[in-house]
């Protein structure tokens, strides 16, 4: 075992602020995964969230010494991540305001193979569909307990938010997902008389 996986979080935050560069990699290389399905719940695109991840180490390196522990460092972390997220998320919006004038059909991108496309992602693609329309917090919520596994408990803690208040946004944040994916799966049906 190596000795940076035996140290807590606070030890390599104290190494890494003490000038330590192998405690600021150790912490790095612990949380890295997890920064990562953080940004790309929030982004849904993989190129955009390595570039998001980046600069969340950035300013994890920079801002590292203002840590004070008075909140869980993941806590920390994500608020940290989700600042950035955002920040990019607000970038994007910005540009495709501006592009949307110059962009026309002819510049879409061509489909690989529509059918077997459909076939594959249909689920996820409703989930999907049915996530963007959430709330941004009922969005967050359900990421991180549907897909990231983190307990609803877990979630309250990273979001500061009261446990109760996270089960009614993921109470919320399930049905509307489940209602839109069971909705497009439901025949259609003749009113009777």
């Amino acid at each position: 075992m190596r000795v940076d996986e035996q140290l807590s979080d606070e030890d390599l935050i104290r190494r890494a602020c003490d000038g330590d560069t192998a405690g600021f990699q150790a912490l790095v290389e612990r949380w890295l995964p997890r920064m990562h399905r953080w940004v790309l719940g929030m982004l849904d695109d993989p190129d955009e969230a390595e570039d998001v991840v980046q600069e969340v180490l950035v300013r994890l390196y920079l801002k590292l010494g203002a840590f004070r522990g008075e909140a869980r460092f993941s806590t920390w972390l994500y608020q940290l991540t989700r600042n950035a997220a955002r920040d990019a998320r607000r970038r994007t919006r910005r540009r495709e305001r501006r592009m949307a004038p110059l962009r026309g059909d002819e510049l879409a991108a061509p489909a690989r193979n529509p059918a077997a496309e459909l076939e594959r992602h249909e689920d996820v693609t409703r989930v999907r569909h049915a996530m963007a329309a959430l709330p941004e917090r009922q969005r967050e919520v359900f990421d991180l307990v549907e897909f990231q596994g983190y307990a609803p408990t877990e979630v309250a803690a990273l979001l500061n938010l009261s446990p109760g208040t996270t089960r009614a946004h993921l109470f919320r944040a399930r049905r509307a997902v489940r209602a839109a994916v069971l909705g497009a799966d439901a025949p259609a049906t003749e009113a009777r008389p």
